[in-house]
């Protein structure tokens, strides 16, 4: 594990914030004042996190894996796509006409009352 006193945190909390807006313009989140909808968090939102989380030693890094930076922007890239799904899961709603895994349903009718629709 690379030592904590010998990192430039200023330095990796920048770079990983280039790296987080280029993910939310991936996504079409927008710039550095966008927040996930559903969620409230911003790109310095998803770095902080991401940097406490390594300080606190809840991601580990292994030099044999691939530098320092290279994790903590994957962590931080999945931490944005995990925020994404569950906005988009928070906000779905039940459409009877599928199942919960998104197959649409072969008889539609035989649930809902089919008189009601034109």
């Amino acid at each position: 594990m690379e030592a904590q006193q010998s990192l430039d945190f200023e330095e990796l909390a920048h770079r990983l914030t280039a790296f987080g807006l280029r993910t939310f313009n991936e996504f079409g989140l927008g710039g550095r004042d966008s927040t996930v909808a559903g969620v409230g968090l911003s790109v310095d939102d998803f770095v902080s996190a991401v940097l406490v989380e390594y300080v606190e030693g809840k991601l580990q890094h292994q030099a044999s894996r691939g530098d320092l930076f290279s994790l903590l922007a994957t962590a931080l890239r999945n931490d944005i796509i995990d925020s994404l799904r569950k906005a988009a899961h928070a906000t779905r709603r039940a459409d009877p006409r599928f199942l919960p895994n998104g197959m649409p349903m072969l008889f539609p009718c035989r649930l809902t009352n089919c008189r009601d629709r034109p």
